[in-house]
């Protein structure tokens, strides 16, 4: 029998043992349990000590290492991953203001500044054994060991035996206790007990009759309870000693442990288990038969109100006072499986069907009894209880159906009666006072004559197995079956669920909120009637439970209380609102189980829970009954604390502990890892964090407990980091860490500063130097000027000379100028001959402008007909609610070059647990690829769907085959073939995913994120048809790969790899990888973003040069 197995028989065995007590304090049995064991991480099931530190983390010690606990997780300390230690078995811990010290049985080791350090018998300690340490005002440690007592200077650093009174050097000591007085009580094994006066170094108080010590504790009114061997003591104030009053009370005399918590109460562990006193009244936790043993070594109450017990041999459990009370067998109700609950005869009395007979509460008393009536009951297994409104009580079961009146007759149907069938599950009254009967074979009423009149599927029911009845406040009546609802209205039944489209068709429970909404519980989470349609709040519920047995409204806090198979969860009804108004993603679930004091994390599926008129619901479960009072739900106001625990720069750890971390210059990548502590929902904690000096705003973390941060800029830095638990309970002063980012040698100040001087510097002699050029320029140009001068009156003498020439020749062109009107009249005769040809043109050009628009016609039919093939062709692609089915987080590209694509994706899911996925490049683009994806989409579903072949190998050897057979290429020089990846995806349902992959001509590529790594797997190096269609036989392999929930894959065709930029340079096969794992930690739509804005960068002005196709998926 495990650990594990054996702590929850002892929790499920629990007995208590009251006094009276008025103030009703929670029985022991009634917390909520948890146990931490070697299946948790322990190093050993011997838990000697329990301690919490400053920083909140609980630290067990044992005698294999030390653990420390964040709530979550466990980090083991031995001497196999710590330098300085030289012992596994730790006993005790104190932490001072300076630092932690450990008792172990190899010495006392002190922890600070990051060193440990051990003190043996070599450096003065009387004994290597510590079982004790107590810290006294002065800051000196007070040992106690089998040899006898000694301290630790602190300021000396070193052990003094000199001044303690020689019958305390030489006793064994069992424990040391420092009173609000600062007095040393010593408890011993054999010399008695003594209170010790360390500043007077005299005894205030010995008794050495009082023998094998073993606990001490001082409470709060300044008693003294000593625990040993067979007895349990207090001394007051004026030293007069008692024996507690109430041994017998104890699960055993032998007292091992005492605790006195935040309350006041007194927590006693013994040899077989913990008792707690308080007011007067005693709860146990005791053991179990089958353990030989069962020593309670230490009791710690930590700052969130969990109470911490260490044993001997069965670990460490957790107790803690939750937001639910439970009753179970141990309070006294009759059995442990509680069906239904309801209302008694008077308002201060509930009754309880369960599987051992009906259980009786009365406020009165506060006390769980069996009812009158079970010694008659045809069977003690009992399905529904209910009260009408005259006092009846009606009892469903196995053996059929009892009506017990007020006074006290009995009468039973069964088939004879009209009863459907023997078997009664579920009863119900209406408004008009009808009594209506669900069985397993069909919905009965009770006529006047006492007979019932019993409806099946023949009169409209959906089915004849009854779930439950609801009536709403059109009295209307919901009938939940197992093959969906009925509604019972005006004497009518009609199947709800075929007229709206509910799609799910077990529906457990169906109710009514104060605002008319009609709310479902299924197998399938919940839905809302409203405005005459039916929305379903699948994946719009943050952490949603799929079950939703039964659904209650609590109007004063505006919640619903959902029971379902893990606990109890509720939702805020705004924010349902809001998803239902489009006005908000997801709503919030809060969850309630065995960490919240239910007995029993499952809600009975078909039964009835009671909200009472005091604002408590009860809630039927498999063990026993829970109930919340909505009046009282407490909010845990405690936030987590956070603790940076690791700083990598460029993948090399640094010590971040001192006072100010200096970062490496240059290009670096800083990770940040910290994690978040909570003992009692280390599941809820939440973070966020910024940057000061770079992050404009907090930032939401999402998974990792981690910040990265790559090329920072050289400057001072201050890194932010809270954390907030399931509550929105937020850290008031977040946990700082900060840095100076080092600069580089052209990044300091000096440097450049020196830079700018010297370009400017440089500017000033350039500037010098080109106005001394300008100078030397403008003395040259004036002498160009005269010289130019000079030249100009030469030419102007010539310019007379020329124009004298000028005006002889004046007189020839008058000459030419006649000889030209003759010319001209000559060309008006030969352009009246081209105006005639002009004519016979212009009626050339209408014929050819007839035949360019009967030509636009048909061009306009032939795109019309290609569109009509994309729509085709898209209409074959998968639709994004099967996407979305398949994937809840993915994303496709896909980027035609033409009209019709060549690319195509496809998926089917065969089966609930397998998907296929494929992405295929078809030989070409535009309407000769289009028509090869259409063919290759109806071989890829046939051969799936009709053949039923899952195997990858045999789905591309069958579609080559295919692709050859449909395109005669045999006998035929048709090169048209396509390249294809194919992944079959098979889930487990517990987060791990099976992925097979078969691929010709193509790659696939996987991250994993917890390794943060991206993997690549090629397929063969052949087509399907194409080049090789001779050979039908290919020979293609197949691929295996394990991914984990939170894992993404990755399809693409080449399109992606080959676009051309401007240089005719191709993104490539290793630049798309990198963008891959670049991008991977990103969100499926900002990945998405990201592809798309990096291929429009890198394409530019350039043509799209072929078909683009990525899919990525997250599982």
């Amino acid at each position: 029998m495990t650990c594990r197995s054996v702590l929850t028989i002892i929790f499920l065995l629990i007995s208590n043992l009251l006094f009276a007590n008025e103030n009703n304090e929670r029985e022991l049995s009634q917390y909520s349990f948890g146990a931490l064991t070697t299946e948790d991480g322990l190093p050993t099931n011997g838990v000697l000590n329990i301690y919490q530190t400053r920083d909140k983390y609980l630290w067990l010690s044992t005698y294999n290492g030390l653990v420390r606990y964040n709530g979550e997780s466990m980090y083991i300390i031995n001497q196999g991953n710590t330098e300085g230690l030289t012992t596994h078995a730790f006993t005790v811990m104190l932490e001072t203001k300076s630092a932690r010290w450990f008792g172990t049985q190899a010495g006392l080791v002190k922890y600070s500044n990051h060193q440990w350090k051990v003190f043996t018998e070599k450096e003065g300690l009387i004994h290597n054994e510590i079982k004790k340490i107590v810290e006294d005002r002065n800051g000196n440690l007070w040992i106690g060991t089998p040899e006898g007592l000694c301290y630790f200077d602190i300021k000396q650093q070193k052990f003094i035996t000199a001044g303690i009174p020689p019958i305390l050097k030489n006793a064994s000591i069992s424990d040391l206790l420092l009173d609000k007085a600062g007095k040393l009580w010593v408890g011993t094994e054999a010399k008695g007990l003594f209170k010790y006066a360390i500043d007077d170094k005299k005894f205030d108080y010995v008794n050495k009759k009082i023998k094998n010590i073993n606990a001490l504790v001082v409470d709060q009114k300044e008693n003294l309870w000593i625990g040993g061997d067979n007895f349990l003591k207090r001394l007051n104030k004026e030293f007069e000693l008692s024996v507690f009053e109430a041994m017998n009370k104890l699960p055993s005399k032998h007292v091992t442990a005492l605790y006195e918590d935040s309350k006041g109460a007194i927590w006693i562990g013994t040899e077989k288990g913990v008792a707690r006193y308080f007011n007067r009244s005693i709860s146990s936790f005791s053991r179990n038969k089958e353990i030989n043993k069962h020593v309670v070594c230490s009791i710690v109450e930590d700052h969130e109100g969990n109470y911490w017990i260490g044993t001997y041999q069965h670990g460490a459990y957790r107790l803690n006072m939750g937001q639910f009370v439970s009753y179970g067998v141990q309070q006294g109700v009759t059995g442990k499986f509680v069906y239904s609950i309801a209302q008694g005869e008077s308002k201060d009395e509930i009754l309880l069907a369960t599987n051992n007979g009906i259980t009786v509460y009365k406020d009165k008393t506060k006390t769980f009894s069996p009812h009158w009536y079970n010694p008659k009951l045809k069977t003690r297994n009992l399905k529904d209880i209910l009260v009408d409104s005259k006092k009846n009580i009606w009892i469903a079961s196995k053996k059929g159906l009892t009506k017990v009146d007020r006074h006290q007759k009995a009468t039973h149907y069964t088939k004879l009666d009209g009863l459907g069938n023997i078997y009664a599950r579920f009863t119900f009254e209406d408004s008009f006072g009808n009594i209506w009967v669900g069985t397993i074979d069909g919905l009965s009423l009770l006529k006047q004559d006492g007979h019932f009149k019993t409806f099946t599927t023949k009169d409209g029911l959906a089915n004849n197995f009854i779930l439950s009845i609801f009536e709403d406040s059109r009295r209307r009546l919901w009938i939940s079956t197992k093959s969906g609802i009925t509604i019972y209205e005006e004497g009518k039944f009609h199947n709800f669920m075929k007229e709206h489209g509910l799609n799910s068709e077990l529906v457990f429970k169906v109710t009514e909120d104060h605002k008319g909404v009609i709310w479902f519980g299924t197998n399938n989470g919940i839905f809302r009637f409203e405005e005459d349609k039916v929305f379903s709040y699948h994946r719009k519920i943050e952490g949603e439970v799929t079950s939703a047995f039964n659904i209650i409204e609590d109007q004063e806090n505006n919640l619903l209380w959902v029971g379902c198979n893990v606990g109890v969860y509720t939702l805020d009804i705004d924010e349902l609102d809001q998803v239902y108004a489009g006005k908000l993603d997801k709503a919030q679930l809060k969850l309630y189980s065995t960490k919240d004091g239910m007995k029993s994390k499952s809600v009975m599926a078909n039964g009835k829970s009671l909200v009472r008129d005091n604002g408590h619901i009860w809630f039927h479960t498999y063990d026993g009954v829970s109930i919340v009072d909505c009046n009282n739900i407490k909010t845990d106001k405690i936030p987590p604390t956070v603790i940076i625990n690791k700083v990598t720069v460029n993948g090399r750890t640094i010590d971040h502990r001192g006072d100010h971390l200096e970062i490496p210059e240059g290009n670096t990548r800083l990770e940040i890892a910290y994690e978040g502590v909570s003992l009692l929902h280390p599941e809820g904690i939440h973070y966020k964090y910024k940057l000061e000096g770079f992050d404009k705003d907090w930032i939401e973390a999402e998974g990792g407990k981690r910040a990265i941060y790559t090329n920072l800029p050289p400057k001072e830095y201050t890194f932010l980091i809270s954390a907030g638990n399931q509550d929105n309970a937020w850290l008031e002063n977040p946990v700082k860490l900060e840095f100076n980012k080092r600069a580089t040698f052209y990044e300091r100040l000096e440097v450049q500063v020196l830079f700018t001087l010297a370009f400017f510097l440089v500017l000033f002699v350039v500037y010098r130097w080109r106005v001394r050029r300008f100078k030397l320029r403008e003395v040259k140009l004036e002498m160009k000027v005269t010289e130019r001068t000079r030249e100009i009156y030469e030419k102007s003498e010539e310019l007379q000379q020329q124009s004298e020439e000028l005006q002889q020749q004046a007189e020839e062109l008058q000459q030419q100028r006649d000889y030209l009107s003759e010319t001209n009249d000559l060309i008006s005769e030969r352009n009246d001959e081209l105006n005639a040809k002009n004519v016979e043109v212009s009626e050339l050009i209408e014929q050819v402008r007839s035949i360019n628009s009967d030509m636009k016609r048909k061009n306009k039919r032939m795109t019309d007909s290609i569109r009509y093939a994309k729509t085709m062709q898209f209409a074959l692609l998968p639709s994004a609610k099967k996407l979305q089915r398949a994937f809840a987080e993915h994303f496709i590209i896909f980027k035609p070059k033409d009209i019709v694509s060549g690319d195509f994706y496809w998926m089917t899911i065969p089966e609930d647990n397998t998907t296929f996925v494929a992405s295929v490049d078809c030989t070409g683009h535009g309407v000769p690829g289009g028509f090869m994806s259409m063919l290759g989409i109806s071989i890829l579903n046939k051969i799936i769907k009709e053949h039923k072949e899952y195997d990858t190998v045999e789905i591309l050897t069958k579609l080559n085959a295919s692709i050859i057979d449909y395109l005669q290429q045999e006998n035929s020089d048709i090169d048209d073939g396509m390249d294809l990846a194919l992944l079959k995806v098979v889930a487990d349902g517990k987060g791990e995913t099976e992925v097979t992959f078969t691929g010709a001509k193509s790659t696939v590529y996987f991250y994993k994120t917890k390794e943060d790594q991206l993997i690549s797997l090629k397929g063969d190096n052949i087509s399907i048809g194409g080049r090789s269609k001779k050979k039908k036989e290919k020979k293609f392999t197949s691929h295996s790969i394990q991914l984990q929930e939170g894992d993404k894959i990755y399809l693409s065709t080449d399109g992606y790899i080959d676009q051309n930029n401007k240089f005719r340079k191709k993104i490539g096969k290793k630049l798309f990888e990198d963008i891959l794992s670049g991008t991977s930690k990103l969100e499926m739509s900002k990945q998405k973003e990201q592809l798309e804005y990096l291929l429009q960068r890198h394409q530019g002005e350039e043509d799209q040069r072929d078909d683009i196709t990525v899919i990525g998926f997250k599982l």
